[in-house]
């Protein structure tokens, strides 16, 4: 238990290294974000230096932010997807593929539901 833990917390230590790296090389391509470099002088009581560490911080905190984010939006969309797999009716059937939901009888003929076993052989026997 305690030797799990102990290897996602350096693998947090060394995702956060990779990010400070990142924040360095937009910084070095004179890149910085508006709000960030704002908030950074504000708390820096005017002094540059220290706003440029802050802006670090910050700005490690956001890309951090922005992963949690993307993350959490795949899940769901995998999710979804999930979802969508179990609702998904079978694509192509026979007229005598049954379906029982909420008690009544719904008949499946390539992706279209019939009510009726007749309607369903009487579709497939026109496609014929």
């Amino acid at each position: 238990m305690f030797e799990k833990f102990r290897r996602k917390s350096a693998a947090a230590r060394l995702q956060e290294e990779q990010l400070y790296e990142q924040v360095i090389q937009e910084l070095s391509h004179g890149e910085k974000r508006g709000g960030l470099w704002a908030k950074a002088l504000a708390n820096s009581d005017g002094s540059e230096q220290r706003a440029e560490s802050l802006y670090i911080r910050y700005r490690v905190q956001s890309i951090k932010d922005e992963i949690d984010i993307f993350e959490g939006i795949a899940e769901e969309a995998a999710k979804q997807v999930a979802r969508d797999k179990r609702n998904d009716p079978p694509h192509s059937f026979t007229y005598n593929d049954v379906v029982t939901k909420h008690n009544f009888i719904t008949y499946w003929v390539e992706g279209r539901s019939f009510d009726s076993a007749q309607e369903a052989k009487t579709f497939v026997d026109r496609k014929a």
